[in-house]
């Protein structure tokens, strides 16, 4: 896991993610700036997940991932300790 100001990464130890956690996670902190410049409501910490192959990412999210690049957002709710699943995803 790697932490960020707004972030928790999640990826997979000696795995591509781990060469690339560095630049994506200061992605991730650039994109939260330019929303909280935009006065967005947001969270004051986020979970994310760094996926190295597009297979991956499909089988975290859902066969239409595989026409999509980039970054799935879900929302999520804990519930007596239990992570409550999204309605649906977000890809961008």
């Amino acid at each position: 896991m790697r932490q960020t100001d707004h972030f928790l990464i999640f990826y997979r130890k000696n795995s591509i993610s781990s060469e690339k956690i560095d630049p994506a996670a200061a992605q991730a902190e650039v994109a939260y700036q330019l929303a909280e410049r935009r006065k967005l409501p947001l969270a004051e910490r986020y979970a994310a997940f760094f996926i190295d192959l597009p297979e991956q990412f499909g089988l975290l999210t859902s066969p239409a991932a595989a026409r999509f690049g980039g970054a799935a957002s879900s929302v999520y709710k804990m519930e007596g300790g239990d992570i409550v699943p999204p309605a649906g995803d977000v890809y961008q």
